[in-house]
């Protein structure tokens, strides 16, 4: 085998591999997120937030473990957030600059689960705390992305048409505050789904 030759071999191995890795990139992207709202269900919900929705501030140690940036999520995020009937909360929000959303569960017991996602829905950083008030700990991928897809099919259940007639009570989540006062935010009943009118 001659000089030219081999490397000729080397540098189509090298364009080979390089395809082989841009093609496993595309195909990672394209697959994920495996769950996630459709356009009408974010639109009905982005409206429930415009229109319903509740101040509340990040604390400071969840914004750390989330990565977020001040301009994202200061002073404060409007929220819409609902109580199911076993007690657990879930909260959702846009971040300020448009970047993405924010969200979260929290259950009787005080345990919670936070997402941050991108304006495509896709989970950039995740993180639980193991107990009451504990501090925050970032979860790996692939369990980010299990609680993550249960959590949007949460919200994609009560978002739909076939959801609950009678919308979940709804709660603001801890430290939600009016930006004018400092008062708290009575939560207020939202339209998850319209109940249909009695037929005469």
């Amino acid at each position: 085998m001659t000089a030219r030759s081999s490397f000729v071999g080397r540098v189509r191995a090298s364009a080979a591999l390089s395809f082989l890795a841009l093609a496993g990139v595309l195909y990672c992207q394209s697959a994920w997120p495996a769950v996630h709202l459709t356009q009408d269900e974010m639109s009905r919900l982005l409206k429930v937030v415009d229109k319903h929705g509740s101040y509340t501030t990040i604390p400071a140690d969840v914004a750390l473990v989330l990565q977020l940036t001040p301009a994202q999520h200061t002073p404060d995020i409007k929220e819409a957030a609902y109580e199911d009937d076993k007690g657990n909360r879930h909260g959702f929000a846009p971040l300020k600059d448009g970047s993405g959303f924010f969200l979260f569960s929290a259950s009787p017991s005080r345990r919670q689960v936070v997402f941050v996602l991108d304006s495509e829905q896709r989970l950039l950083h995740a993180a639980r705390n193991l107990q009451s008030n504990g501090p925050m700990i970032a979860l790996p991928s692939q369990e980010a992305e299990q609680e993550l897809d249960e959590e949007l099919r949460r919200w994609s259940k009560v978002l739909s048409p076939e959801g609950p007639s009678m919308p979940p009570r709804t709660t603001p989540s801890r430290g939600v505050t009016t930006p004018s006062t400092g008062a708290p935010v009575q939560a207020q009943p939202y339209p998850f789904k319209k109940t249909a009118p009695d037929k005469p």
